[in-house]
């Protein structure tokens, strides 16, 4: 049976493309370029649009494990602050570079 979701040729590699931006991209690029497929899937105008909203949704799912892979990993981390580039920074570091006067120093 043919999968139209996951067709053969997506599965030839080690990793699909999903996780090559996945590991090659900082996490708020991946996030919006796997965003940005999923509604390119459900503003196409095909003839099966069962089937791109079948790959909208399967893309939203694969996000979300991403999604839940990254909350992981800040939770592994500890206690750390976000900032607007989406990257943790632990709070013993913040501390310390506080009490050493900023980045520039004393």
């Amino acid at each position: 049976m043919t999968d139209n979701i996951k067709p053969e040729h997506y599965r030839t590699g080690e990793i699909d493309l999903f996780e090559s931006w996945y590991r090659t991209r900082p996490f708020n690029e991946f996030r919006a370029i796997m965003e940005s497929i999923a509604e390119r899937y459900m503003k196409r105008d095909k003839e099966d649009r069962i089937l791109d909203l079948d790959k909208a949704m399967e893309t939203i799912s694969r996000l979300k494990e991403y999604e839940e892979k990254e909350r992981e990993k800040v939770r592994d981390k500890g206690v750390s602050v976000v900032w607007a580039d989406n990257e943790p920074t632990e709070i013993d570091d913040l501390s310390a570079t506080y009490e050493n006067g900023g980045e520039n120093g004393k």
